[in-house]
């Protein structure tokens, strides 16, 4: 069990690194292009619902996967997807400090949750893709103190349009 546990870490931190490594070359090429530009980026680490593998999750205002900055003043806000296999259905978790409720704006549709915030001051800016469809219409979400937590069905087939969700 542990000479498993230790691979699995030795494989994510070459990983890390590599992803590291690659977007501090890309971010030195675009600072010197931008150098009054602030970058932001940092990740959390925890473990998925099988206890089987650990999940990296990206957050700032740099792209992880290009080391670009996104436009001026977006972040992407640190953000949870859980998977509960019983309920069959996600919840995801955001934390959006210095937001208010009438500030975030929320699309759907069967493959992902468009994430938009409006207010002047805290820029966040994120789509959240599913790997299997989900269902607009069970979209519930609940905002308080900065935390903005959504609930979606997954796998019913959904209608194709965009469908705005109302948050409580």
């Amino acid at each position: 069990m542990f000479d498993r546990f230790w691979k699995d870490w030795d494989r994510i931190f070459v990983e890390i690194n590599h992803d590291f490594e690659k977007m501090f070359k890309q971010s030195v090429n675009e600072l010197s292009k931008n150098p009054d530009q602030t970058r932001t980026w940092g990740f959390k680490m925890y473990w998925d619902n099988s206890m089987e593998k650990p999940v990296f999750k990206y957050f700032g205002n740099v792209d992880p996967s290009t080391g670009k900055i996104l436009e001026a003043g977006w972040r992407v806000p640190s953000t949870e997807k859980i998977y509960d296999q019983n309920t069959k259905s996600w919840k995801i978790i955001t934390e959006l400090p210095g937001v208010k409720r009438g500030e975030i704006e929320l699309t759907t549709t069967k493959k992902y949750i468009n994430l938009e915030t409006t207010s002047k001051e805290h820029k966040y800016k994120q789509k959240i893709d599913f790997d299997s469809e989900i269902e607009p219409d069970t979209v519930k979400a609940k905002f308080n103190n900065g935390i903005l937590e959504i609930s979606i069905k997954s796998k019913i087939p959904p209608p194709a349009d965009v469908k705005k969700v109302i948050i409580e």
